[in-house]
């Protein structure tokens, strides 16, 4: 089948590659559509304990769109097409003025919603990692997870967001602080799984869960299954950073979707269509 690649970030956010290298890479790997998709710049008080208070994207934001608009322009008689994307850090429901603005402005084909703070403190970087253990107690991981997952829902709740981020990157650091033996993340994730079967969004399989060593998916395949006797629709992300993971384990994705049953994915198209295709 046709390869497809709906999340990938360039050097407009935290990426190695300009948008340039990426489509060119795209271009030789066969993917017949590849999402831009850069982080919404973030508000001023959620930062990563290494972004020393730089409003990540901010100043290039504006040039990110246009730039973006005329690649997509460029693409439409190119065998692969390329789409403008966002990706948006979720930062509690105090916020959704913000991303309804930002978002109108953008105009983008799809949005993908992330959780990457529980409260203020972000998770993805081992350091504040940390000091969200402390918050919550080294003996209760539970809690950490249960926290995430409940902002989760909220973030689908908003109705804001066409697909569902790497549903379980809370288990980023599960060697380093694992959850209590007998407790199983899918039932943490349960509640989750149902906002997004109600709200009709689509849940990407991330490739990016092998490249930070966990050696498996965002989702699990435990979590896959579930979604997959539940009726919700997945579709295909790689979290590409730089142009030696655009693409990144398409064939493995999808011959795990057919494995928990899935036969089809859905594919996004210029202003916000959706498809089904065949796998």
């Amino acid at each position: 089948m046709k390869k497809f690649d709906f999340h990938t970030h360039t050097t407009y956010s935290h990426g190695d590659d300009s948008p340039e290298k990426m489509i060119a890479t795209a271009q030789k790997e066969g993917i017949a559509t590849l999402g831009i998709s850069e982080h919404l710049p973030r508000l001023t008080n959620f930062r990563y304990s290494g972004e020393n208070g730089k409003i990540r994207g901010l100043s290039t934001w504006g040039e990110y769109l246009m730039k973006m608009r005329k690649l997509r322009d460029d693409s439409r008689n190119q065998q692969t097409k390329v789409l403008l994307g966002c990706e948006v850090d979720w930062v509690g429901e105090t916020h959704v003025s913000y991303y309804q603005e930002q978002l109108r402005e953008g105009e983008f084909d799809y949005t993908i919603g992330s959780v990457h703070f529980i409260g203020e403190i972000g998770f993805d970087y081992e350091a504040d990692w940390e000091k969200l253990v402390e918050k919550f107690g080294k003996d209760n991981i539970i809690g950490v997870y249960e926290a995430y997952f409940a902002e989760y829902v909220k973030m689908v709740e908003s109705g804001l967001f066409d697909i569902a981020g790497h549903l379980d990157l809370i288990k980023i650091f599960r060697d380093k602080n694992p959850l209590p033996a007998g407790v199983d993340i899918l039932k943490l994730a349960d509640k989750a799984l149902i906002a997004l079967k109600k709200a009709g969004m689509v849940m990407e399989i991330n490739t990016a869960g092998f490249a930070k060593g966990l050696g498996e998916f965002y989702p699990s395949e435990d979590i896959l299954r579930k979604a997959c006797e539940m009726g919700i629709p997945i579709t295909f992300g790689s979290d590409a950073h730089s142009v030696k993971r655009v693409g990144d384990k398409f064939e493995e994705a999808m011959d795990l979707a057919k494995k928990v049953g899935y036969t089809e994915i859905t594919v996004f198209r210029e202003g916000g269509k959706r498809e089904s295709v065949k796998i």
